[in-house]
């Protein structure tokens, strides 16, 4: 995810940068500078997710590119175990996991009224 495309999901999340920032700790500059960056690092995400009380899932485009995210972190901190903030990061990765499959499983489970929602219908007419 870019700092563009980041930018874009604040602004429709009703939030301004000023407020943000307070939330954040950091001052605008510091806020506008993490939103120029090409590549926006996950940590960010997560502050920004507790920051404006929308899930982690929102800053994403779709469930594959917050995946990758989630991979890309899990390669990344498999050679740094024991450091505490990456034990911190490797459970908040697992919550977001499961949230993750909890998401999945609801959306199948949608699909599926859908279907029999259509096949009742189906037979109506």
């Amino acid at each position: 995810m870019t700092g563009s495309e980041l930018r874009k999901k604040l602004e429709h999340s009703g939030i301004s940068l000023t407020e943000l920032a307070e939330k954040l700790n950091i001052t605008p500059q510091a806020l506008n500078s993490r939103l120029n960056a090409k590549e926006i690092k996950f940590s960010f995400i997560l502050d920004l997710s507790e920051a404006t009380k929308e899930p982690v899932t929102y800053f994403y485009n779709d469930l594959q590119e917050f995946s990758e995210s989630m991979n890309s972190i899990k390669k990344s901190q498999s050679d740094d175990k024991g450091n505490r903030s990456t034990q911190s990061q490797q459970r908040k990765i697992l919550e977001l996991e499961a949230r993750l499959k909890d998401k999945e499983e609801t959306i199948e489970a949608l699909k599926k009224l859908v279907d029999l929602y259509e096949r009742r219908e189906q037979n109506k007419g």
